[in-house]
Parts: C-alpha cells; structure tokens; sequence
C-alpha cells in the first residue's frame, strides 16, 4: 500500500484556493481566478501533470502594483511564468538547470547549501507538496516575465528618468507607495532581474 501525504488528493488549483492556505496563499488564488484558471489548474490530466511556483501572499505584497489586475493577459502571462510542465521535485534541481515556463520564458535556477533560488531572486521556502496533477513549491518573490522589463529609455512623466530612480536612496519608497513608477520601471524596482 502506498501513502500519500494528504495534499495530494487535492489538484493544484484546489490546494492554492483552500480556505486554510487563504493566509499565505489568497492573492495567487485570487489571480488565478481573474485569469479564468480555475478549470485548467483542477484538470490537467489530459496535458500531463505541472509543476507551480507559487509565490506567497508577502511576495505579492512587496511586488504591490507591478502587476495590472484588470489586464487578464498580463495576469494569464504572470501565472503562465511560474507554471512549467512536468513534475520537477526539490531533488532533481541542480545548480544551472534552466527549464521553459508556460509563457516560453525561460526559468534559471541556482542552488546553494540547500537552498534553490529562481532567476536569482525568489528563494524557495517550501518545497515538494504533491498534489494530484503536479508538485508545488511555494517561493518568496514573484517571477514577472522578463518581456516587461526594458526600462532603460523610460521616464515617469518626462521628469523623473529610470535611472534617476535607480540611484535615488528613496527608490523603495517611490517603487512603494507609487505603483506608476513600478510599472514605468520595472527593472529599477527591483522586479526584473
């Protein structure tokens, strides 16, 4: 007889929209469901089982206005980011490994004394919790596609450039509590790697 921990009768979906994991994982459910991603989370049998990165609630957080929740393109392509196929446990990522995510970005992963990191930025905090079509681990930081990153011309209303953020010991505060710039410099506030 084999055992299985009990999160693995659970789909993907339904593990991430659980009313007791709402706590730490509530924003990510809530994009997945503006995205109308539900459905394709709960039945993936047909296309093979995935694997998610799935960033927490403080992840989102600190990444407040990067993302345009009302744009459901932008949103499908962030979830599409953290998303690649197959099941990639904890102990089959090396240091270097690099694999495609859904959105055809590529993810780069690094590992150091235990610790496995993505794109050098997002560390994961919890790893290999099985599900029925997949594994996810969840991770500190969210993986923006690289396609929003190109900055180096951009000026938040022809005054302030990117680079004038970039080197401003108030960058936080402006990446903070103005979403505009962050949007506008995506590189500057420290999304993009």
């Amino acid at each position: 007889e084999v055992l299985l921990p009990p999160s693995a009768v659970n789909s993907v979906a339904d593990y991430i929209t659980g009313e007791s994991r709402e706590h730490y994982m509530g924003k990510l459910a809530s994009l997945i469901d503006i995205a109308n991603y539900t459905e394709y989370f709960k039945f993936l049998e047909p296309l093979g089982a995935i694997t998610v990165f799935a960033p927490t609630n403080k992840a989102f957080y600190e990444t407040y206005g990067m993302v345009d929740e009302g744009n459901k393109t932008a949103v499908q392509l962030l979830i599409q980011n953290h998303v690649i196929p197959g099941i990639l446990l904890s102990d089959n990522i090396t240091d270097g490994l690099e694999r495609m995510a859904g959105n055809e970005e590529i993810l780069k992963f690094s590992t150091y004394h235990g610790n496995i990191k993505i794109n050098d930025r997002a560390k994961v905090v919890k790893s290999d919790i099985l599900v029925s079509n997949g594994v996810i681990h969840l991770i500190d930081d969210v993986l923006l596609p690289t396609s929003s990153c190109d900055d180096s011309s951009k000026t938040y209303d022809g005054y302030y450039s990117c680079k004038d953020i970039e080197k401003s010991y108030y960058r936080r505060s402006y990446c903070y509590y103005y979403p505009h710039y962050a949007t506008k410099c995506p590189k500057t506030c420290g999304v993009c790697a």
